[in-house]
Formats: structure tokens, C-alpha cells, sequence
């Protein structure tokens, strides 16, 4: 609030104040404190409205005028005051707007914040009535004693608008976004894994040379049924699990689904990536405000050609950032996403770590080649994986109740695990 005028200020606080009432008013179902607070500011309001007559009676050079200029300096009690009400107005609005609509939205503000509100409201209704009453030395002693303690508790509450305005500015863009959510196939698969299966390749050159070379590209490729989405799952938690503290580094997912059309596309792969990074975010990266903002502020969705350049923005703003793609095959536009993934890899100004997962198609591997040396392209249709598939036999045949029978014929069950093993040629 600037003090361009005495009147103009106090004629501010007294808009704000009455804004504030309303939105009380409004609140339903609100807390026994509401009451309270409602009565607190309304006792205010008359404080203002007692101000105002005295100073539109009083002369330019009186005390009086001279008491109340120096509360309407830059930063002063008037202006404190003012953004006070204003995030207490700023909270309660969206309160207001949907019990309007006939819908219940929580009461905003927590316990501490009621008390808070309730001590900033009684020691300004103090220092109005020293003011009233024209008591300019009591009025200097309690503004030097309450000065500190209003400017902290000013700026906590500016501190959690801010928040507050963050987080529902982060949930409108993610809406927005509409990005195909990954962690429903990363926990199935996880959940259909065994125990130590993948730690060949965990424990491999391969993959620590991965995590350490900026700009690797890995390609794990094999038949269908060989393991490969479980794999990529378990690198993904092991590598979350590495970086996961590091707040300069990114991990990051995609799953290509036959069984879900949404993530089939690869300008969804690109929107899932650029809303997992915003989640490692505190507050809005840049790149993503201005893009949300040139939308106009979400009413437009952007072309494709923006969303590619968003990613790359945010992408610099992390040291590294780890890739994991599954099912390459399984996107409908493969020529499309294959462009990408080789748009990201000349990224020379971004660090990124790559990891995709495929059949072993034609397109992909002219595609994969070019991007990788031989050692990071690995088969996992191969002796690599004969020990995951022993632990997987094994664990069913201890754990399915429909083989139970044979739980107790270690014969039986080593002549069952030897045959499976034979036929199973990398499945």
C-alpha cells in the first residue's frame, strides 16, 4: 500500500478490513476461533471508521495529523496492517468462492496461525486507539516495542501466502500438464519382482559406468517376456535410491503401455519428464512459469516444439538428470520419439544419463546405434539373465499355491526348475 495520502490509506484498510468481514461471513462450518476473530476485526473497522472522522475534522498542521503521518511512512504500521489483511483476504477467497458454489473447501488456516492473527489484530487495535486519542508518546513507545515483532510476523505471514500461492500454482499447472502418471507401472512392476533378480546388472560395469559418464546412453533390448520392464524398475530404485538426497540431481521415468493409450505418445513422455521435475522443485522453475504463462496462464496447451524446449530449460537447472525409458516399441510414433531421444542426446549444455529399454526392432536399433558404444548395448535375452530366471522359478515354486504339492519333494521340484530352465531361452 503506498501512502500517497493519509486519507487514501485509511480509506485502504478500511476496504480490506470490510473485504475480510465478508469472507468471514461467508465461511461455513469455520472453527469456534472464527467468532472471535470476525469480532476482533470488526472492532477494528470502527477504530478506522472513528480515524477517518477525526482526520477529515482536523487541520493539516494539527498533532492529531501529525500523529497519524507517522504511521502512513513507507513500511509503516498502516502499510503492516494492510498486508496483514490482505493475506488473511487472499486465504479466505477461495473459502468464499466455493461455498458460494455450494461446495465446502477447508478452513485455511491452522491453530498457530489463528493466534497469530489474533495477537497482530489486538496490539493494532492498541496502537489505533493511542492514535485516536491523540497520545503521540505512548504511541512512539508502543510502536518501538511492537515494530519488530509485527514486521516478523508480517513476513511469516507473506511467507506462507507464497507458499500457499506455490502450491496451488504447482497442482494447477500439473492439471494442466495432464501428464500420464508412470509410478502405477514402476510399483506393479516392483511389486512382480524378486528378490536380488536384476543385481547382475546392478553389480556390473555397465551400469556404474552409466551413472558416472555424463551422456551415456544405455539400451537394454531382448524378446518379449525376458525381463525388461522389471529390470528398468529395478534400476529405477536403485538409482532413486543413489540420488534421491542430492537435490541438484533428477531421476526420471516413463513407461510406454500398449494397454494404456495415453502413454503411448511421445509428447506425453515429454510432459510426464517435465512434471517429475517440477515435483523436485521447491518453487515453479522458470521455464515452466513462462511457458504456463505464454499459454495464457493455462487456457492454450503448448505445441510440441515448446514443451521440448521447457524440457531442456529445466533440465539445466539439475547438475545431472538420469532417464529410464521402457518399452521403446510400444509407442505408437516411433520415428517421432526416436527423433527426440537423439535431440536429447546432443543436449551438450544439459547432462543427461539415459536408459532404454526395447524389443529389438530395426528402427530402434539404427536409432540406439549411433548413440551408444557396443558395451551399452546389452542383450538381455542371454546367460546375463539365467539367474534371474532360477530365482523367479524357485520363488514360485515355494510361494504358488497352486504348486504347493510339491513343496516338500526337493526332487521333484529340482527335476521342475531343471526342465524350465532348459525351455526357457531367456523368458
Amino acid at each position: 500500500m503506498d501512502p500517497l495520502s493519509i486519507s487514501a490509506s485509511i480509506a485502504a484498510l478500511l476496504q480490506v478490513t470490510s473485504t475480510v468481514i465478508r469472507y468471514l461471513s461467508d465461511v461455513q462450518d469455520g472453527p469456534k476461533e472464527l467468532q472471535q476473530i470476525r469480532i476482533q476485526i470488526c472492532s477494528v473497522l470502527g477504530l478506522l471508521t472513528q480515524l477517518q472522522v477525526q482526520l477529515d475534522q482536523a487541520q493539516p498542521d494539527d498533532p492529531f495529523t501529525s500523529t497519524l503521518r507517522s504511521l502512513n511512512v513507507p513500511h509503516g504500521l498502516f502499510a503492516q496492517f494492510y498486508s496483514a489483511l490482505e493475506s488473511i483476504a487472499s486465504k479466505l477467497a477461495p473459502v468464499q468462492k466455493w461455498n458460494k458454489l455450494g461446495k465446502a473447501l477447508r478452513w485455511p488456516f491452522e491453530k498457530e496461525e489463528i493466534r497469530t492473527i489474533l495477537n497482530t489484530i489486538e496490539r493494532q487495535k492498541v496502537l489505533f486507539t493511542l492514535a485516536r486519542q491523540n497520545d503521540h508518546i505512548a504511541l512512539s513507545r508502543a510502536i518501538r516495542g511492537d515494530v519488530k515483532n509485527i514486521h516478523g510476523e508480517v513476513r511469516m505471514a507473506s511467507e506462507r501466502l507464497v507458499d500457499l500461492q506455490m502450491s496451488e500454482k504447482h497442482t494447477k499447472v500439473h492439471r494442466w500438464l495432464a501428464a500420464p502418471d508412470p509410478s502405477s507401472n514402476y510399483s506393479a512392476a516392483l511389486e512382480r519382482r524378486c528378490a536380488s533378480t536384476g543385481d547382475w546388472f546392478l553389480e556390473g560395469n555397465i551400469y556404474r559406468d552409466w551413472l558416472s559418464t555424463p551422456g551415456a546412453f544405455l539400451w537394454l533390448y531382448g524378446i518379449p517376456g525376458c525381463g525388461k520392464t522389471i529390470l528398468s524398475s529395478t534400476v529405477i530404485q536403485r538409482t532413486i535410491s543413489g540420488y534421491q538426497a542430492h537435490a541438484d540431481t533428477a531421476v526420471l521415468y516413463f513407461y510406454f503401455d500398449f494397454n494404456d493409450p495415453a502413454k503411448r505418445q511421445p509428447e506425453n513422455l515429454v510432459r510426464s519428464l517435465i512434471d517429475q521435475l517440477s515435483s523436485r522443485c521447491a518453487q515453479m522453475p522458470p521455464g515452466l512459469e513462462s511457458l504456463y504463462s505464454s499459454c495464457t496462464n493455462g487456457k492454450r496447451q503448448p505445441q510440441a516444439s515448446e514443451l521440448f524446449k521447457t524440457l531442456h530449460d529445466m533440465m539445466g537447472g539439475f547438475t545431472q538428470t538420469y532417464v529410464v525409458l521402457d518399452a521403446l516399441d510400444e509407442c505408437l510414433e516411433r520415428t517421432k520419439l526416436l527423433s527426440q531421444l537423439e535431440e536429447i542426446a546432443g543436449w551438450n549444455d544439459v547432462t543427461v544419463h539415459m536408459l532404454a529399454t526395447s524389443r529389438s526392432e530395426k528402427d530402434i536399433e539404427e536409432s540406439m546405434v549411433p548413440l551408444s558404444i557396443d558395451e551399452q548395448r546389452v542383450c538381455i535375452q542371454s546367460r546375463l539373465v539365467d539367474h534371474d530366471i532360477r530365482t523367479y522359478i524357485r520363488h514360485r515354486l515355494r510361494t504358488d499355491r497352486n504348486l504347493k504339492r510339491w513343496r516338500e519333494k526337493s526332487g521333484i521340484q529340482l527335476e521342475v526348475e531343471k526342465r524350465l530352465m532348459d525351455q526357457a531361452g531367456g523368458m
